[in-house]
Formats: structure tokens, sequence, C-alpha cells
């Protein structure tokens, strides 16, 4: 494992913490297991293409690769723990049927604590109907019912799911959060989760914060620690961090993957003469969160009176993003084209028949949100999640250039990544094709 932190330049508290990964010397084996919502509202085209996907799963899948099932509605049911036989896999995803509502807090309660998967995977297309519904109440069960430091990566299926609770999971537990808002992107969130299981390379990375020491990235943490999670092969992973006393070096400890040995690395901070570009680069990347954050709540609690202000502070920084020494890169690409959207949207919101409504209370508070809003919030609040936790999918931006490939999806996965991804697609259409 190799570290690097250099400061913004040479005056500037902000440092940059970029953590590089080694090569695989060889596939890593997974255990996935896999909370699967199967009410009501799953029926039909989205429980077939689910079905679809275990199937291509389970026929990726090597002797040293086991799934554990439990699917939930009004109900929950372990349906399997740590099972690798294909055949038992293929029989019980063919027996899953819709029924009933649904309730994430009996599936959390019914986990089974005798196992330690490398990865949980919650697949949901819709709220709570059933039992605690809250994001604080979900969380805060998940954090004492199930494994510690455990990555949580949520597939939120359609866009009636409860997008705030999914993303508080994946941040909390530094696992990933998708909008697969088409039958076609079901392949696509499961193959990419199963992807990071099969290149990781260390497990629950902490990165100690001395005094004087503060994250600025958009996650949860402790006072004195900061769950990094884990780390992939050849996948750099950043951080950013405002240091009073840059003389002092950075810790970082971690699990390897493959030893379960705890390691640790010692990481001076360098000090450039001119400004550092990837440091600059990652410095944005945060001030875009946090601009794409703020929007998001002012949105939902329909706070038409801040939209004039929210709509100047999105152009002066497009404008920054735009004459950055780092205009040119992938990343910087991609958050002009996600704040030019936003900015966007928002003079719509203004302007047009989307505000007939003076009296309307906010969003979330009795009054369901216009479809086409909702979905919008939704794939912001992926957005969000992936590039804050560097790891999934994100949207097509609809503020992107169609034919420029960083407007695509799979910036923050490796080759080795997007090979387990597309065969698990490749597994999924031909069985479409089949039928």
């Amino acid at each position: 494992m190799q570290a690097h932190a250099f400061a913004l330049n040479s005056t500037s508290s902000i440092v940059g913490l970029q953590i590089l990964p080694p090569p695989l010397t060889e596939r890593q084996p997974f255990h996935l297991a896999l909370l699967l919502d199967t009410s009501t509202s799953m029926s039909g085209d989205r429980l077939n293409s689910v079905k679809q996907t275990l199937h291509s799963v389970i026929s990726h899948m090597q002797p040293t690769d086991s799934l554990t099932l439990l699917e939930y509605n009004s109900e929950a049911t372990i349906l399997c723990r740590g099972v690798s036989d294909k055949e038992q896999l293929k029989q019980i995803t063919d027996s899953l049927k819709a029924k009933a509502a649904t309730n994430l807090e009996k599936a959390i309660l019914q986990f089974p604590t005798d196992i330690v998967p490398d990865c949980i995977c919650i697949l949901t297309d819709g709220d709570n109907t059933e039992g605690l519904s809250g994001t604080q109440e979900l969380q805060f069960l998940a954090k004492r019912i199930l494994p510690k430091q455990i990555p949580i990566c949520c597939l939120g299926y359609g866009h009636d799911h409860n997008e705030d609770l999914l993303q508080s999971l994946a941040l909390h537990t530094r696992g990933s959060y998708t909008f697969m808002n088409t039958d076609e992107m079901v392949p696509v969130g499961v193959g990419t989760v199963l992807g990071s299981m099969e290149t990781e390379v260390a497990k629950a990375a902490i990165l100690t914060l001395g005094e004087g020491v503060r994250c600025l990235e958009n996650l949860p943490s402790d006072s004195d620690s900061f769950l990094i999670g884990s780390l992939f092969a050849e996948k750099p992973q950043w951080l950013l961090l405002d240091i009073q006393d840059r003389s002092k070096p950075l810790c970082i400890e971690w699990i390897s993957k493959q030893t379960g040995e705890v390691c640790s690395l010692t990481v001076p901070v360098q000090i450039p003469e001119n400004e550092n570009a990837d440091i600059k680069e990652q410095y944005l990347r945060i001030q875009c969160l946090k601009y794409m954050s703020e929007t998001k709540t002012i949105m939902k609690k329909y706070q038409i009176e801040r939209y004039p202000d929210q709509i100047q502070k999105g152009k002066t920084l497009q404008t920054e993003l735009e004459t950055s020494s780092v205009s040119n890169r992938t990343l910087i690409i991609r958050m002009q084209a996600q704040i030019s959207e936003l900015v966007k949207k928002l003079e719509e919101l203004t302007t047009t028949s989307s505000l007939p409504f003076p009296d309307r209370p906010p969003f979330g508070f009795g009054v369901p949100m216009d479809r086409q809003q909702n979905v919008f919030l939704t794939r912001l609040t992926s957005d969000m999640t992936t590039f804050t936790v560097q790891r999934g999918v994100l949207s097509a931006c609809a503020a992107g250039d169609p034919s420029n490939p960083v407007a695509a999806t799979d910036m923050y996965c490796t080759p080795m990544q997007r090979r387990v991804t597309g065969a698990i697609t490749q597994g999924y259409n031909s069985q479409t094709h089949d039928e």
C-alpha cells in the first residue's frame, strides 16, 4: 500500500491524502449478503429483472464465492446463508415471489449474526410501509444489529424508495448507493457491487485524526478517527483534510483482505512550491458536493425564496470550474455538467408552472412531490453519494454532452471492476434474448 499527502500550495492548510492500493495477484473470493425487497410493488418486470440478474451472478460465481439471501416484505426470511452451491441458489432464485408490504426493520432484525460477509447489499423499490420508516431510526438499528465496518451497498429500484435512507446507510458504512431507474440498470448495479468485492485488497481502513486535523469530506466520522472503508486494487482513494500543523504526519490503518493482518502506514505531508493540481481538483469536488447538498435541501423544503441566491451561487461555481487550472479533467467536466443541470432546474422551477401552489407545504410533509422532480432529486442523491465515497456508478447526467464519455457512469470503476460488471450484464442480456 502506498499513500501520498500534499498541501494545496505552500501556505494553505488544505491537504489532500491519496491512498494507492497495490495491484491484485489473483481475483478475490466474495461473500455477498443480499437483502431483497419482495413486496407487491416488486412484482412483474422488476422481480423478473432481479431474478435474471441473480442467475447471472450465480453463473459467474467461483467455488470460493458464496451468497446469503434474505427476502423481506411484511415479514423477513433467511433463504440461505453462505451458500456456494449453484443449483440450490438457482432454486431459491426461481422461487421468489412478490407479496405484501415493505418492512426493512424486520430484515435488519432478522439478519444472521453468525456471518460476516464482505458486503451487505440492500435492493428495494419502495419506502417502508410497515415497521420503522424514519431514516434516523433505521440507521440506528442497522448500526446496532448489522456487522461492524462492513460496507452497505444500496440499490434503489425506481423513484419511490427512500433515497435519504439509502444514502445514509451507504455513507455511514462507506458503501455505495445507486439509483436504478430502468430494468437494465439492475445488472449494472449488482455487477458493480461484485466488481468491488472481487478487487478488494483492504478492509476497514481508518485515518487517525490528531489534534488540529479536520476531515473536509461530507462523511460521518468519530472525533479522533475517520473510517475510509474498503480499498480496491489500483483504485486511488482521496481524502481532503484541513491540517493546522503540516509538519505532523498522517497515520492510516487497515486490515489486509488476504492475510487478515492489521497494517499501518505513516504519511508525511509534502509542501509544493506552486499549486498542486490534484489537490485543487479534489477541493473543487468538495465545493461542488456542498452546493449539491445545499440545493437538494432547498428544493425538498420548497424554499422558493432561496432559489435566486442559489442560482447565483451555482453560476459562480460554474465559472470557478470553467476557469480553474484543472478544467479539462474528467472529474471537473462531469462536475460542470452536474452544476449546470442544477442551475437549469432551479431556473425552470423559478419561472415555469412548476410553482403553481403558493400554499404548498414542503416536500416530504404530506404532499407528494412531482414525479419528475422526485426522479431528479433521487438521481442527484445517488450521484452525490458516488462522488463522496468515490465508488459505484453515476447516472447519465442530463446536462452532459452525450458524445462525451465523461457524461457516462463509471469514472470510479477500475478496468477489472468494469469487466465484472460487463460479465453480469452480458449474462443478464443473454437470458433476455433467450426469452
